[in-house]
Parts: C-alpha cells; structure tokens; sequence
C-alpha cells in the first residue's frame, strides 16, 4: 500500500516542501500529539483520511494532517 502524507496548516498550506509517500504502514501522530516537520514542532489538530484508487502512480491512501 502506498501512503502519503501531507502537513497542513490553518491557511491549509503544506508547512513541508517534500513529497512524503510512503510503502507499507507507517505511524500516523493522534490529535493532540507533537511533531517535528522540518525543523519545527507543531501539535496536530486535526487528520482526514482520502482512499484513492492507487493507479498509474497515485497513493491508494492519503493523510492530511492539520497541525498548528
């Protein structure tokens, strides 16, 4: 399985500049949580979860994760 994720910030921008898809399972931060992107730390607020069909290159599951 593919995923990717994305960081977004209230303005819903990405607060990362690579594209960060991943193979197999990977560990998702909870709401509430601390993360570190890019050198700066940010507490996540929110997470929404796309299914996508993963054909001709695309992820078959994206996750973004809102953080301020």
């Amino acid at each position: 399985m593919r995923v990717e994720l994305e960081f977004l910030d209230y303005t819903k921008c990405r607060v990362h500049e690579d594209t960060m898809v991943f193979c197999g399972s990977i560990p998702v931060p909870e709401v509430g949580e601390r993360t570190n992107i890019a050198g700066h730390t940010y507490t996540v607020t929110k997470r929404d979860f796309i299914y996508l069909s993963g054909k001709d290159g695309f992820p078959d599951l994206k996750i973004s994760i809102w953080v301020e």
